[in-house]
């Protein structure tokens, strides 16, 4: 059992989710180190919705793993997310946020084997909605599938029915 296997509230993981891609964006955006960007946040407390929604705070184990990870493993996960998208949407033309959305869920799909495949995809499909409308929810959501089925294909498939 990892420390990132610890109980959590779900609001809290969903939090975290959000603030690990408004950290990818903004690094996507400023090419600033994620380092710097991670410790200003801590610094000037620019993650807030926690204390707003006063039910949850960031998960900042599994923050600081998934953040690491992309850091460690970025050229990586970006081949693993090219080879998902269409040939006419490579990687740089998606916009910036969809790119930080697809890369945190790489990532998790990735290195977060004990969260289930589906619930990495519902979470950021929340999170895309969030930002997006309709078109782009259903863009994530197909993209998130076809990633999960190539990095977790057991995830993706019912259990076999045991024969007696």
């Amino acid at each position: 059992m990892t420390s990132l296997s610890k109980r959590y509230h779900p609001l809290q993981r969903h939090l975290t989710r959000l603030a690990i891609v408004q950290v990818l964006y903004q690094h996507d955006m400023t090419s600033e180190p994620v380092e710097d960007i991670v410790s200003q946040y801590r610094q000037h407390g620019l993650i807030h919705w926690s204390d707003f929604l006063q039910q949850a705070k960031l998960d900042w184990d599994f923050f600081n793993y998934i953040i690491s990870e992309v850091g460690r493993h970025q050229q990586t996960l970006r081949t693993l997310l090219s080879a998902s998208l269409e040939k006419e949407w490579p990687i740089e033309r998606l916009e910036n946020v969809l790119r930080a959305i697809l890369l945190a869920a790489t990532a998790e799909f990735q290195f977060c084997h004990e969260t289930p495949a589906k619930v990495i995809i519902t979470e950021y499909v929340s999170i895309t909605a969030c930002f997006y409308d309709r078109k782009e929810v259903g863009f994530i959501n197909k993209i998130l599938d076809v990633l999960a089925q190539q990095i977790r294909p057991i995830d993706n498939h019912e259990q076999p029915k045991k024969t007696v």
